[in-house]
């Protein structure tokens, strides 16, 4: 009876070859979820960084047309001239969005502060 479990003739090496196979699989497939995991991270930190940026800018520009807005209201100012400086800040905004755009891939310091962007894309 110990001879049926001992047969060394049994021809183990079919195991051998689904276990390598199954190994080979195991290990590409890991290979590619941790590739797909650190792509994923990385484009979120990407995300994540450009959102806030993007966010703080929006904030500035808001803030300076709300000043605007207070010194149009307090001054009782004529409403072509708060219309064209309305205008005048979104312009400013649209071109430092755009900076950002057309430069974030390429710009090597990612921690510029919104204040460096915008300075940046006002002196181009």
């Amino acid at each position: 009876m110990a001879d049926d479990f001992d047969n060394s003739d049994s021809g183990d090496s079919g195991l051998d070859v689904d276990w390598h196979h199954l190994e080979r699989k195991s290990y590409t497939e890991g290979f590619r979820e941790g590739r797909s995991t650190g792509s994923e991270e990385s484009m979120q930190k990407g995300f994540d960084a450009a959102y806030k940026l993007s966010m703080a800018v929006a904030k500035h520009f808001s803030k300076l047309r709300g000043q605007l807005a207070v010194l149009h209201h307090i001054q009782d100012s004529d409403d072509s001239t708060y219309q064209e400086e309305c205008s005048k800040l979104m312009e400013r905004e649209k071109k430092v969005m755009k900076h950002i755009k057309l430069n974030w891939s390429t710009e090597k310091d990612k921690n510029h502060t919104a204040m460096d962007w915008i300075n940046m894309a006002e002196q181009k």
